[in-house]
């Protein structure tokens, strides 16, 4: 920590960090670990590259897609995503999500175990989740003809305890983004 202080200084003698137009912190992490609790390394005991890394998840994400629209397809369902080319995006945006968002959910200055079940879970805390919700949202929204740009807001009503418990959760965001700003722990947007 203190080699980062020491650049902080550095950057001020040159004129790049003027506090407090700029802000300079040093974030600690904790170790990502395997599921043996172990710090998180490949089969040949190498650090995990990023960049392999997102390519697994995104891989991951693409049979997982595959598999839906196979299941979809087979239950005479409507399948969703059926162009293999919306596939191959629906799954880089999915799996790159799926990392980002895993990680982000930690508490950066704990250790946290590594899991692709539960990156990839459709229904936990997980990115996969938050797409297939927010997908959902937007297929009532269609459905029910709503355009949410037409919607008066002084006219909308809280009747139901979960709207009401949904309006508080919202009204909190403000002060989550401000803590955030404060401790720079990202966890407590998830």
């Amino acid at each position: 920590e203190q080699h980062f202080h020491m650049i902080f200084d550095a950057a001020k003698q040159a004129g790049w960090h003027r506090p407090p137009l700029t802000r300079c912190d040093h974030m600690g992490f904790g170790v990502v670990q395997g599921e043996d609790k172990k710090k998180f390394k490949t089969r040949s005991g190498e650090t995990v590259k990023l960049g392999d890394l997102l390519n697994e998840a995104v891989q991951r994400a693409a049979l997982e897609i595959n598999k839906r629209v196979e299941e979809q397809q087979k239950d005479g369902g409507e399948a969703f995503l059926t162009d293999l080319e919306e596939q191959k995006d629906a799954a880089q945006k999915i799996g790159i999500a799926a990392v980002r968002y895993f990680d982000m959910k930690q508490n950066r200055t704990s250790n946290y175990v590594f899991n692709w079940g539960r990156m990839l879970d459709a229904k936990g805390n997980s990115a996969v989740f938050l797409f297939y919700a927010y997908a959902r949202i937007r297929s009532i929204q269609r459905k029910a003809g709503i355009e949410i740009g037409s919607i008066d807001q002084n006219r909308l009503e809280v009747k139901h305890p979960a709207e009401r418990d949904l309006a508080l959760k919202l009204l909190q965001f403000p002060d989550v983004i401000e803590a955030i700003l404060a401790d720079l722990h990202l966890h407590h947007l998830t």
